[in-house]
């Protein structure tokens, strides 16, 4: 093509010089002589923009852009200064145009063919050049978006953090140390310590305890028992029975409730070390086991030990750390539960806050529910009615069954995937940044994509559609970073 272009300027070219009289003058008007031009400037006209003024030049061309222009004859080309000139402008540049030999009429329709043929190469050209440009810019698209992808993948590694995800277990039972006991080398001590309160509906439950467990039971009974079993454990007697005299629980009834506080002067630290062949150790286990009513207020704080409770409908405040939490029935919807370095088993919890950093989540029925997670990876069986749920790090979370009463659910997920299963008719909201959503064709249906492009460099995605049938009273809203989102039918 490019051969075909210069040919035909060059024969363009060939018959400009046979009509030329003399080299381009400048835009100036000015002749390469020091003499003055005073001849009278003769009345101008106007063709294509270009001044011009009769002369006896006869026909000339004009390339006028580089497009040309048939001046009639007893013309010639005119520019700005004291003189007239019959130029032409060729890309910027000016030149003598024709003279006489632009007459022939011939010529001049030879001179208008080959610039049709130029015209036309030149848009071809155009045409070209721009579907080259969309092929490589679609193609440095592509691979921009390969490697965000990549680099999406590789990033969201670093923050998995799998480690910090482990099931505890504070529960389990150290036959080293029993066997330690039973051959003499270390010292059990006990204590144990019975307190109880009449109460009320109104009354809240107050414990708050370290280095150990605390085991809830509910009664009919309108009171409150506290059974405190206390241990220590060191290599002699004397070393033990000072851990036993250290501990003390306070006791109080007031009008807003009772309590029952853990209460140690001094403390060692619990632990356990082995060096040069010789088993030291320094322990203290603090058990309550607690009866109450279900339907009372109960709050605990506890520490390096478990919780757990059976069905209650009384508001509960747990804030647990170090230890595990397992729970029945929890119906009360202002629930409050904190859970740190543990895992937190629950049967069902109705219009409760939950929090559950660096451990695990089983739940196997929610409702109302409003929840933060870090480093935990949560399964929650069924979901009625609505949450709202936000999850870091870690493995992420799964949802097995999206109840047909469902109404909304909010997920706000960052380096933790989303996996929903079992989905009902319901329309969907999913953005995704940095992550991917995979779902089932044939019971869900994306309506809008925005970018439409799999291959687009923006790396926030946002889907909307329908699951089933869609249903606008159901709305499924997902925001995910770093992570990815699925709805596995």
């Amino acid at each position: 093509m490019k051969l075909k272009v210069y040919n035909i300027a060059a024969m363009a070219l060939a018959l400009i010089a046979l009509g030329t009289n003399s080299f381009a003058q400048t835009v100036t008007g000015t002749t390469s002589s020091s003499k003055t031009d005073t001849t009278p400037r003769a009345a101008t006209t106007s063709i294509n923009g270009i001044q011009i003024l009769p002369g006896s030049t006869g026909k000339t061309i004009v390339l006028n852009g580089g497009q040309l222009a048939a001046i009639s004859p007893g013309t010639s080309l005119y520019t700005t200064g004291s003189n007239a000139y019959t130029l032409a402008s060729v890309n910027g540049l000016y030149m003598d145009a024709f003279g006489a030999a632009s007459q022939d009429t011939a010529y001049l329709k030879k001179m208008k063919k080959l610039q049709e043929q130029v015209s036309a190469i030149q848009k071809e050209m155009s045409a070209l050049r721009t579907e080259e440009y969309k092929k490589v810019n679609a193609e440095r698209q592509r691979q921009i978006a390969d490697r965000a992808k990549d680099s999406e993948r590789k990033f969201a590694d670093r923050f998995t953090l799998t480690g910090l995800t482990s099931r505890y277990n504070y529960d389990r039972n150290d036959t080293e140390l029993e066997k330690k006991i039973a051959s003499g080398d270390v010292k059990m001590k006990t204590k144990n310590i019975s307190k109880s309160f009449s109460v009320d509906a109104n009354d809240v439950v107050k414990i708050d305890n370290k280095f150990g467990k605390v085991t809830i039971n509910a009664w009919n009974k309108n009171e409150v028992k506290v059974d405190v079993d206390i241990k220590t454990y060191a290599n002699d007697d004397d070393k033990a029975d000072k851990l036993l005299d250290a501990v003390n629980i306070d006791s109080d009834k007031s009008s807003d409730g009772v309590s029952f506080i853990t209460k140690i002067s001094r403390h060692d630290g619990n632990n356990v070390s082995i060096g040069n062949g010789k088993y030291v150790i320094n322990k203290t286990v603090i058990n309550y086991t607690v009866y109450m009513p279900a339907k009372n207020p109960l709050n605990i704080t506890n520490s390096y030990g478990a919780v757990i409770l059976p069905d209650m409908n009384g508001k509960l405040t747990i804030k647990n750390q170090f230890g595990n939490f397992t729970a029945k029935a929890l119906t009360n919807p202002d629930n409050s539960i904190e859970v740190r370095y543990g895992n937190a088993n629950i049967e069902s919890l109705y219009g409760s806050n939950l929090a559950v950093s660096f451990g695990a989540l089983d739940l196997q029925l929610a409702d109302k529910l409003n929840a933060k997670l870090e480093y935990t990876p949560a399964k929650i069986g069924r979901l009625t009615n609505s949450a709202d749920i936000k999850v870091h790090f870690g493995e992420g979370i799964q949802i097995a069954t999206l109840d047909k009463n469902l109404k909304t659910l909010s997920i706000n997920s960052s380096y933790a995937p989303v996996k929903l299963a079992s989905l009902n008719d319901a329309n969907f909201n999913v953005t995704t940044s940095y992550g991917g959503f995979t779902y089932n064709d044939d019971k869900v249906n994306v309506t809008s994509k925005s970018p439409e492009s799999d291959r687009s460099i923006n790396t926030t995605k946002v889907y909307k559609g329908t699951i089933g049938k869609g249903d606008s009273d159901k709305l499924i809203t997902i925001k995910s970073n770093f992570s990815s989102v699925k709805f596995d039918q």
